[in-house]
């Protein structure tokens, strides 16, 4: 589980954290470490992202400022993927998902308004609802898959 720490969520992770959840406790090899804190705030996994050219090295550009630019990118790559995502229809998970605008700074890095600015500016709700899908973004989870192995029909005639 992925709480973000920058807020409110911080009680709630220390709180998690105390009764043994979290990542920060005693001994990491526990099967209960399964509370991640992750800071909005912080420096994005990934500050620059590699556009793929045909017959051309991959070319590098600026990324994500932040994490929450980073997870809120990596959901928006999740919607568009070919085979579609299965969420629910509602009108307040897709009003919070197209909620928030972005913009880049400077030095070309993606920025995604921050929820002081749609609340005091916009005088629009936070998007809470897609902060928790966007979330599970936060980073890769679980053993890889691999397919099992194919195995050799014997056929009898």
């Amino acid at each position: 589980m992925f709480i973000d720490v920058g807020g409110v969520g911080a009680g709630v992770y220390d709180l998690l954290n105390s009764w043994g959840y979290g990542f920060d406790s005693a001994d990491p090899n526990d099967d209960k470490k399964v509370v991640v804190p992750v800071d909005f705030a912080s420096s994005p996994q990934q500050p620059d992202i590699f556009i793929e050219v045909p017959g051309k090295p991959p070319e590098k550009r600026p990324g994500p400022y932040n994490r929450r630019a980073e997870i809120w990118m990596r959901s928006r790559d999740w919607l568009d993927e070919p085979g579609g995502a299965d969420i629910p229809d509602t009108d307040s998970l897709q009003a919070d998902a197209c909620a928030p605008e972005y913009h880049y700074n400077a030095n070309s890095y993606l920025l995604i308004e921050s929820k002081e600015h749609m609340r005091d500016v916009r005088k629009i709700r936070s998007p809470d609802e897609w902060d928790a899908v966007a979330l599970t973004f936060a980073d890769a989870v679980g053993d890889a898959y691999e397919p099992a192995p194919r195995r050799k029909m014997n056929w009898v005639v």
